[in-house]
């Protein structure tokens, strides 16, 4: 009777720890899972490239002073705009960057720009300075501007235009890079083969 009584407590004592080992596979499955399920909610998704979102993040590493403006053309045409400058202390420079919805008048606007752009510059209303380890600290108002000028548009500039426009500039002493569709393009192919 002894050796029957200790084969059923074996038996059971068996079982016992089958179920035990099984309940703590389930509950350290359901941790992972709800570990996995809780990543996925609260990784963030990637926003949508968009030239608005492309002329708030380029250029990233930069310290940037933004503000919108309003051109309003002789003949009543109206496009409220962004500007921003940026400050690039190691390179001890600057340069600005404006960002155009798309409205018909774009070309009206950016032919004026060359004009008016240094009314946007930021630097006699903002004081700062940087340093980093071994160098000297540069306040903004020592730092020079490149000439470079960044413009994300959404309305479509010809080719024809664009050779008018950067003739335009560089009498002005600018530099102009035009982003339009064709950067947003390329810029949403590089993201795609990188991810």
């Amino acid at each position: 009777m002894n050796s029957k009584k200790a084969i059923i407590i074996g038996a059971a004592l068996g079982l016992t720890i089958l179920v035990w080992v099984c309940a703590l596979l389930l509950i350290k499955s359901a941790q992972i899972q709800s570990k996995d399920e809780k990543a996925q909610k609260t990784s963030p998704k990637k926003p949508e490239l968009t030239l608005l979102y492309l002329f708030g993040n380029d250029f990233n590493n930069l310290l940037r002073s933004g503000q919108e403006a309003t051109f309003v053309d002789e003949k009543g045409g109206r496009i409220i705009f962004k500007t921003k400058e940026f400050f690039d202390f190691e390179a001890q420079s600057k340069f600005i960057g404006f960002y155009i919805p798309s409205s018909p008048y774009t070309f009206d606007l950016l032919v004026n720009l060359p004009k008016v752009y240094q009314r946007f510059s930021s630097t006699d209303k903002v004081m700062v300075e940087a340093g980093a380890p071994g160098l000297q600290p540069v306040n903004i108002a020592e730092l020079k501007f490149s000439s470079r000028v960044f413009i994300y548009h959404e309305y479509p500039i010809l080719e024809a235009q664009k050779r008018e426009l950067y003739s335009l500039y560089e009498k002005h002493g600018l530099a102009p890079q035009f982003r339009g569709s064709e950067y947003l393009f390329k810029k949403k192919e590089i993201e795609e083969k990188t991810h």
